[in-house]
């Protein structure tokens, strides 16, 4: 698909619901999310998601989750969990508001 070539060589956030539509294969959502997770899975593009989208998908039994948590992260090498309180290195670009993060 052409949305997802364009994301190549990019690092996109990744939330809770195309994740939990990929990983349950949802059959609203399974054929325009394959081209992005397939892209992902061939390192052409890196994603980043938080402890938040972990903790959403806990909301199914333990053991399902898990199984779930560990097919993506195993299957998906350019996945990377990251601290929401981690604070970056690199300032702001000046064109964003700062609302109170970044440099100061």
């Amino acid at each position: 698909m052409g949305w997802v070539n364009d994301l190549h060589g990019q690092t996109i956030g990744l939330d809770t619901a195309p994740l939990i539509y990929f990983i349950e294969r949802h059959p609203d959502y399974i054929q325009a999310l394959r081209p992005f997770f397939v892209s992902l899975s061939e390192g052409k593009l890196r994603v980043v998601t938080s402890t938040v989208t972990l903790l959403e998908v806990l909301v199914h039994p333990l053991d399902a989750v898990m199984r779930h948590w560990r097919i993506a992260t195993m299957t998906f090498c350019s996945v990377r969990q990251i601290s929401l309180h981690c604070r970056s290195r690199t300032p702001m670009p000046s064109s964003l508001p700062n609302y109170g993060h970044g440099s100061t």
